[in-house]
């Protein structure tokens, strides 16, 4: 990550998301992480992700709304 970080910058990458058994779980019942434990730090942590990645996707040139 240090590495990566310093040949794009910081602000390229996502946050990590840390594995959870709760993670592990979610299939077994035919969930999603959002739905099996939706107030967990691992579902919010996707949250907080696919957020930055449709910021960021709202922000690239020629992007239409």
């Amino acid at each position: 990550m240090q590495e990566i970080e310093k040949v794009f910058g910081k602000d390229r990458l996502l946050p990590p998301i840390k594995n959870s058994v709760r993670l592990a779980e979610a299939p077994g019942f035919a969930k999603t992480i959002f739905e099996y434990a939706p107030r967990s730090p691992l579902a919010e942590a996707y949250q907080k992700v696919a957020k930055i990645i449709l910021r960021e996707g709202q922000s690239e040139p020629g992007h239409e709304s």
